[in-house]
């Protein structure tokens, strides 16, 4: 993903939850994890190894997926 297109997404990342472990996955790369299954059709568990691990990626899908929470982006 480029720099450009991060800064476009960025402010809809969800903020670190106040409890539990802290988060050490880059959400940039998660999202580079999911496009790349997205674009590619390759399994969940056959991401490339520069990319986070699927149990990493797959639950971020899951609850973006879930959240309910969808905003229109102006063009």
């Amino acid at each position: 993903m480029k720099d450009r297109d991060w800064a476009l997404i960025a402010p809809f990342m969800s903020l670190p939850k106040p409890l539990g472990r802290p988060r050490t996955a880059k959400l940039r790369e998660v999202v580079n994890a999911i496009l790349c299954i997205a674009t590619t059709g390759c399994q969940w568990a056959m991401p490339p190894r520069d990319l986070p691990p699927y149990s990493t990626a797959q639950p971020y899908f899951f609850e973006w997926r879930d959240s309910g929470r969808h905003r229109q982006v102006s063009p």
